[in-house]
């Protein structure tokens, strides 16, 4: 179980963060630029805040999935 969490949390973090920026990525040069780009910075705010959220939803969804497929295997 102890090893479960650690691959679960490795798996989980390095995912997140690619699909994260990946996402993010996308989501700020079509949404963001257009709706915030009279701002000037708020672009670069806009993909951080993104990233964030991104990375903490995702990071949540994936260890509670995770964990779940873990109790049901292990």
């Amino acid at each position: 179980m102890f090893s479960c969490l650690h691959v679960c949390m490795f798996v989980c973090l390095h995912g997140c963060m690619v699909a994260s920026l990946h996402g993010c990525m996308v989501a700020w040069l079509h949404g963001c630029m257009v709706a915030w780009s009279w701002l000037h910075g708020c672009m670069f705010v806009c993909l951080y805040a993104c990233m964030v959220v991104c990375l903490y939803v995702c990071m949540f969804v994936c260890l509670y999935v995770c964990m779940f497929v873990c109790l049901y295997v292990c």
